[in-house]
């Protein structure tokens, strides 16, 4: 494919958008992330995970499809260290991850659309 049709491709999906680390309050977590954009103006549903790994194989919560920009949940969570992504999605099915990244410290791995936050 050429310069102008992955153009075309790729602007068909959502827009990226950055989110913010979650914020704590006894067991309620506050998940907040910026409002995307389509430049076909189709609506765009979000879809927040929080998982115990990287691959978000063992998901602890997850909620799709909403058309907020927040979500707060009480999650009685144990110590560790946990995943997070906001996943976009337009009303023909058009998928976009967010800019967030995570870099993994012990072997130097990438994984986009994702962070890590840490409970205590």
């Amino acid at each position: 494919k050429g310069f102008v049709d992955l153009y075309y491709e790729n602007s068909e999906a959502p827009m990226p958008i950055y989110f913010s680390d979650p914020v704590r309050s006894g067991n309620e977590y506050s998940f907040v992330w910026d409002q995307s954009y389509d430049l076909q103006g189709d609506l765009i549903y979000y879809s927040i995970a929080v998982a115990r790994d990287v691959n978000f194989n063992n998901i602890v919560f997850s909620k799709e499809d909403m058309l907020e920009t927040s979500y707060k949940v009480n999650l009685d969570l144990d110590p560790d260290t946990y995943f997070f992504r906001v996943l976009l999605k337009d009303e023909h099915g058009n998928e976009q991850l967010s800019l967030e990244r995570y870099h993994d410290p012990n072997s130097e791995d990438v994984y986009y659309g994702q962070l890590s936050f840490e409970v205590e």
